[in-house]
Order: C-alpha cells, then structure tokens, then sequence
C-alpha cells in the first residue's frame, strides 16, 4: 500500500511539474514616452512633414532596430571613435495605409500605400503595451500628421495628436486631444506654412 502511495504522489508532482512548464504566460512589457506635445494646429502642421488622409488596410507587429536608420553616426568610426554601441530591437505595430488625399509631403500620388508606425503590439509571446496609444482601427479612414525617416515607416507626431478620425467629412480627435479642426483649417495651415 506504500509503494502505491509513493507512485501516486510522484505522478502527481509530475503531473503538476509538466502542466506547469507547459502553461505558457505571454509576456507583458509596459512602455512609457514622453512624446512632444504641440499648443496649435500651427504648431503641429510645422512639425510634420507629411500630411495625408488614408484609409487602414492592415497591420502587422514587427520588431525593429531604428537605431542603425535614424542615428548613423553612432556607428560611424571617424563621428563615434570606440563605439561599442549595441543595437536593440523594439516591437511596433506597422499600419499599410491607402492615401485618400495628400496635404503636405514629398507623396507623389494618391494610389501610393504609406507605412506608419507605433510603439507596442502583441505577438504570441509578448505584448508590449505603451502609455499613449492612437487608437486606430482597419478599414477607418484618418488624418495622419507624420514624421517620415528613410527606409523606416512613418510615425505620428505624437499618439495622441497625430491622428483625426474622418467621419463624414469631420476630423474627430482623440479624447485626450484637445485641438478641434475642420477640413478647411487644415489646408489653410498648410498653405500658409509653405
């Protein structure tokens, strides 16, 4: 009767060990960033160097290493002697956006897809979720103020007011947001910053 007690209370601690390191728990990461935040549509207008209205066609979450594009220098041997600069990828949720209408920026045409991108996203293994967070939705259309970089997608100004749910021919801002536009403030801002 021992020996039959000992064997049940061995596959138990087993049956209890295997179930726990099956279980796989994702992986939470919390981000906070301080994003700029701008007074006026001058303001915000000013800073962005690309303006569209575009409609989300999807997304998808990919990890990416913005070092290497954004801060050359910091691999350059003659600017950064010595460097033993690392880099670090970052997890992002990349929009392909169809441009509907073009207010500001190098676009050429309206047929073309722009990329932009946010901080967070969640794969099976992690979920990195950021303080600030544009809640933009597949198949909406928006009004995008955009920072541009070359060979990375576009960001939002800032994720709160980089973005305008267009809705029946309105600009609709985010909760938090508290600069009210029309379609016409925006391209009178914009022809009067160039």
């Amino acid at each position: 009767m021992k020996c039959f007690k000992r064997k049940t209370i061995i596959v138990l601690i087993l049956i209890m060990l295997i179930s726990t390191g099956c279980s796989q728990t994702k992986e939470k990461v919390f981000v906070n960033v301080d994003y700029p935040y701008y007074e006026d549509l001058d303001s915000m207008v000013a800073i962005a160097d690309t303006i569209i209205e575009g409609k989300i066609l999807s997304s998808r979450v990919e990890m990416l290493d913005l070092s290497n594009n954004m801060y050359d220098y910091v691999n350059d041997e003659k600017l950064n002697p010595g460097s033993t600069y690392n880099s670090t990828k970052t997890m992002y949720t990349i929009y392909d956006v169809e441009i509907t209408k073009i207010y500001k920026g190098d676009i050429k045409s309206k047929k073309e897809i722009v990329e932009i991108k946010q901080l967070g996203g969640e794969t099976k293994e992690l979920t990195v979720i950021s303080s600030d967070k544009a809640d933009i939705k597949k198949d909406s259309t928006y009004l995008f103020f955009l920072s541009t970089y070359d060979n990375v997608p576009a960001s939002l100004i800032n994720p709160t007011q980089g973005y305008y749910l267009v809705k029946e021919n309105q600009f609709i801002g985010s909760d938090t947001n508290k600069i009210k536009i029309n379609t016409n403030d925006v391209e009178i801002k914009v022809n009067k910053s160039e």
